[in-house]
């Protein structure tokens, strides 16, 4: 056989082996296949991909501390959602949260005090029922609010001592899934009225009624929407659609999360 042959052969064997890159905090791919431009997984569908999605506010893009590169206790200032360029800031320094390395799984996180830190910003736009908020969070130690997409009082998720309550703007309990403090979580809603959902883990919870069906506007994260109650809450993910997501659609992107950031559950 022609040694042009063989060489032929012997270069397309190793353009078929997958790539073991590692991504930009030093682990190698939970997909086995990492593209060193990006750090993130080969395979076509991402969190991107999912339907109406309005941004994705994602660790690793976007955040924009007192400092650059950003270290682990350096404020942060505002992040920026990798789709549309959406923000979610904070012009008073004192509340501001901060930009923590090596949080989850390797990865850094922003992590809100509980006192007064939280970040603010509107959409730009006014997104009625049916709507959807997954989150990577690491819950608080007591009852906060999580998080507020608002127009005045709207959406929230609530912490209480051993349940998980959503408004919008009525408050309803949620029953089947319940807060585990310090645990990081995959945390997904479905804003749709009598029909509103919520997961945790893969695991789908009962809201006792509807919950209202107030529209999307704004976000706040660590905080409802005057900036009180705030949850001392550590994050990496927050994506928003303007759509109900189906069970398949949650599940699909919840295995996106867990491959991506270290297998959460």
């Amino acid at each position: 056989m022609s040694k042009y042959i063989i060489l032929t052969l012997l270069l397309l064997f190793c353009l078929s082996l997958p790539c073991l890159a590692q991504d930009r905090w030093g682990r190698e791919g939970a997909w086995g296949r990492i593209d060193p431009r990006w750090g993130r997984g080969l395979e076509a569908w991402t969190l991107e991909d999912l339907p109406y999605i309005v941004d994705w506010w994602r660790i690793d893009e976007g955040v924009t501390t007192d400092d650059t590169p950003s270290d682990s206790g350096d404020v942060v200032w505002a992040w920026y959602g990798s789709i549309n360029g959406l923000s979610i800031a904070q012009s008073d320094n004192s509340k501001r949260p901060e930009y923590r390395t090596d949080q989850i799984n390797g990865c850094p996180a922003i992590v809100f005090d509980g006192n007064d830190d939280y970040l603010r910003g509107l959409f730009g736009a006014t997104y009625a029922q049916p709507n959807t908020i997954i989150l990577v969070v690491k819950q608080p130690t007591s009852v906060k609010i999580l998080f507020d997409v608002y127009i005045n009082y709207a959406h929230r998720l609530y912490r209480y001592s051993s349940v998980f309550s959503m408004s919008a703007p009525t408050l309803r309990s949620v029953s089947g899934i319940s807060p585990v403090t310090g645990v990081w979580t995959i945390i997904s809603h479905v804003f749709d009225g009598a029909s509103s959902i919520m997961r945790k883990d893969g695991v789908t919870g009962t809201v006792s009624a509807s919950v209202g069906t107030n529209s999307f506007k704004g976000l706040v994260l660590g905080a409802k929407y005057d900036g009180s109650t705030n949850a001392n809450i550590s994050v990496t993910d927050v994506i928003i659609c303007r759509a109900g997501l189906t069970t398949g659609q949650l599940q699909r992107a919840e295995r996106w999360i867990n491959e991506h950031r270290g297998g959460i559950y």
